[in-house]
């Protein structure tokens, strides 16, 4: 089976971006916090784990995203 799968390294370690994601989840944010997420400048993983919060968690938020520079949304 492949090690990277679903954060799970190779020696059944859970990666720090899931858990990270974990943490996110427990401390349940706001919609204000996750547009945060989403819009901070400094880091690009900062970003991705915005995204990635809303890919997990809000499952039904994540349709009424606009894909960026065409102005259409994902539905």
């Amino acid at each position: 089976m492949c090690g990277g799968v679903r954060g799970v390294g190779a020696g059944g370690i859970i990666s720090t971006a899931f858990c990270l994601l974990y943490k996110l989840f427990t401390l349940r944010l706001t919609r204000k916090q996750v547009n945060g997420l989403i819009n901070h400048t400094d880091s690009p993983y900062i970003r991705g784990l915005g995204f990635m919060y809303i890919r997990y968690v809000h499952t039904g938020f994540h349709n009424r995203l606009p894909i960026f520079g065409t102005g259409m949304n994902l539905s």
